[in-house]
């Protein structure tokens, strides 16, 4: 549902970068999942996840990480299960 782009990330993994809430909240809406399973949304090689991406964005994430986190867009969901 969404393939990535470079070096793994996804559109959900630019969305809350930007933290840009209403991008993903409208990913969420066409089906991408918030974090893990066969979405695309898992972490990337090297573990950041769309809610580590928001995160890291700071206060310009908050927007896009209070809606990862609403929705099940927890970063140790997908870290453990990939490492």
């Amino acid at each position: 549902m969404c393939k990535p782009l470079v070096n793994g990330y996804t559109l959900m993994h630019v969305a809350a970068a930007l933290g840009r809430a209403d991008a993903v909240r409208w990913l969420l809406e066409v089906g991408v999942a918030a974090a893990g399973g066969s979405s695309g949304n898992e972490a990337v090689p090297g573990g950041m996840t769309p809610l580590h991406c928001a995160a890291a964005a700071g206060a310009a994430g908050v927007p896009a990480t209070e809606v990862l986190l609403r929705t099940g867009g927890w970063a140790w969901q997908t870290s453990l299960a990939t490492s």
